[in-house]
């Protein structure tokens, strides 16, 4: 059975339409299977005869003719132009040509690496292949209609305009973020409790939330490069790849975004049944977050703090439990305010806020009303959006603390808007009068770059949705034009019926399997969180570290420092 036929059927096998795949393969003797009403006397019969060599002796069940009627409308929908009949043959020529070459190369014969090309395009001869090209591009040219009506800006119905782009904001739930990471030698299996951080690192760390807090842009701060490990945004202003909940960015920058609108932020009210949250969380997701009902906070003054103490690794000339690294004030600063992996704010009071612009009160307009009280002050970016705080990293093969500022929520905001803020319909004039309030003219660009933003929302619109093929098919199914030969059954279901369930069940398969990798990721994701959690008990107290820098003297046994305490005993941290 060829892959892609094979595929399909197990497709229908999971979704649980096994009456659907169960029967015997059609038999010639069955007759026409579409019937296409073309306006004349005599309407044309698609004959089992037709597609019986490509389709049905292929594989079983209700895939074969799946394929076979979606070949049958796409055909009998989109004209073969001259144009395509000679890309088609000029394709046929390249892979003559191939297989010429390829016997050179490999001592071998024409005729038998056609056969192998041949075979690897599911077809038997040159004149089928050149079918197979055609219809390729007509299935190339079916899309492109398909979208072209379905993302029309200029429809005369509201509702009706950007289709596409609305359904894939409602599905995929797009972020438009900023971020800068500055990158951290910790071992991703510190357990959260006894990370390690270079003297240069602590430096970087406490000066990208210095230079923020002293009013310096995010977009300045990023693209310095002196301290973002993230080269390709940094010289962007920060600004990264969209972000959906089945990108590749990690869990404690991904999904720590989605938790925190949807468990905290801006005028949004916590939804009373987690189980309808549209990110799909997983039970211990919603009981971990209703657990942690506020969001962390990492106090402006700890940090000057830890600015301070960076290069402390003695006391008075003496190394502290055997020189032991967790000890130093650095590390103890950053496993208690930076290694939960939690998403968090960086906030002061109000005096400690005061003549710094960086930090600003609670509003409606910088969605900080349900974060923090009035007596407090978060971390903002100049344009007002809260910067959010989270350690995270790939392995480790690298680590870092991110710096992270949502200029659009996919969940705060309706389809309508976000559909208007990611339009790629318009030319570089329209977005460059526009800076700043659409996603293609976000900054000032060249008109190369406001064409490849366009491109890349265009490509995610056309590319998010697994049973596309299935919308597009039944877009370009008119009842008027084609009839199913309902005398064709499978068990009680005719022909009609049969397609249609397969199509549901396709989608309902595709559906739930994208639910259940997401609950299956949310689940892996807070085991992780509960893990680090259970070992906060373990972090060194941040005392400690005052009391490395203050300890003067030694006591008798040479182990405990005066001033130190137990902090200081002879039993190091495991």
């Amino acid at each position: 059975m060829k892959k892609r036929n094979l595929a399909l059927s197990l497709i229908a096998l999971m979704v649980g339409g096994m009456t659907l795949t169960s029967c015997d393969p059609v038999s010639k003797k069955q007759g026409a299977i579409l019937t296409i009403n073309n306006g004349s006397e005599n309407a044309k019969q698609i004959d089992i005869d037709e597609i019986f060599d490509r389709y049905i002796t292929k594989s079983n069940g209700i895939s074969s003719y799946y394929n076979a009627i979606c070949e049958v409308v796409i055909r009998a929908s989109i004209p073969v132009t001259e144009e395509i009949k000679t890309s088609a043959e000029r394709s046929v020529n390249q892979q003559k040509d191939k297989a010429k070459s390829n016997a050179e190369t490999n001592g071998t014969n024409y005729n038998d690496e056609l056969d192998a090309i041949l075979e690897s395009n599911d077809v038997e001869n040159l004149e089928e292949l050149k079918e197979k090209f055609i219809y390729d591009q007509l299935k190339t040219k079916a899309r492109e209609n398909y979208f072209t009506e379905k993302d029309n800006e200029n429809a005369s119905v509201e509702e009706n305009r950007y289709t596409l782009l609305k359904d894939y904001i409602n599905t995929k739930i797009p972020y438009h973020i900023r971020h800068i990471l500055v990158n951290v030698s910790a071992s991703d299996s510190d357990a959260g409790y006894k990370g390690q951080i270079t003297e240069q690192e602590a430096r970087n760390l406490t000066a990208v939330i210095s230079m923020l807090a002293n009013g310096n842009s995010f977009g300045s701060v990023a693209q310095s490069g002196l301290l973002s490990g993230d080269t390709n945004s940094a010289t962007n202003f920060g600004e990264g790849d969209l972000v959906t909940l089945d990108t590749s960015y990690v869990n404690e920058f991904k999904l720590g975004i989605y938790a925190f609108d949807e468990m905290y932020n801006f005028n949004k009210t916590r939804i009373d049944d987690k189980r309808e949250s549209r990110i799909s969380m997983s039970e211990n997701a919603v009981e971990y977050y209703t657990r942690h009902s506020e969001i962390d906070k990492i106090p402006y003054s700890q940090v000057l703090e830890m600015a301070k103490l960076v290069d402390v690794t003695k006391s008075n000339g003496k190394t502290v439990n055997d020189d032991d690294a967790n000890y130093y004030p650095r590390n103890v600063y950053f496993n208690n305010l930076f290694n939960s992996h939690r998403v968090a704010l960086i906030t002061a009071t109000a005096a400690e806020a005061e003549g710094l612009p960086g930090f600003q009160a609670p509003t409606e307009a910088n969605g900080l009303k349900n974060l923090i009280d009035d007596t407090e002050r978060a971390l903002v970016t100049t344009d007002n959006k809260p910067i959010l705080v989270v350690r995270s990293g790939s392995g480790d093969s690298y680590q870092g603390i991110f710096f992270i500022v949502i200029e659009k929520s996919g969940l705060t905001e309706d389809s309508v808007s976000l559909a208007n803020y990611y339009d790629y319909k318009h030319n570089a004039d329209y977005y460059s009068e526009r800076i700043g309030e659409t996603y293609v003219g976000f900054n000032e660009k060249k008109n190369t770059e406001y064409n490849k933003r366009k491109e890349k929302i265009k490509t995610a619109v056309q590319s998010y949705d697994r049973s596309l093929d299935t919308k597009i098919f039944e877009y370009y199914f008119d009842e008027d034009k084609f009839t199913y030969n309902n005398e064709i059954k499978f068990g009680e279901l005719t022909l009609e019926q049969a397609i249609k369930m397969y199509i549901s069940n396709t989608r309902d398969y595709y559906d739930y399997s994208d639910k259940s990798s997401m609950e299956q990721t949310w689940t892996e994701f807070i085991e992780k969180l509960e893990f680090i959690e259970s070992n906060e008990s373990r972090r060194i107290p941040k005392v400690c570290a005052d009391h490395y820098k203050e300890a003067d003297t030694l006591t008798a046994d040479g182990q405990l420092f005066g001033k130190g305490g137990e902090c200081y005993g002879s039993k190091t941290i495991k």
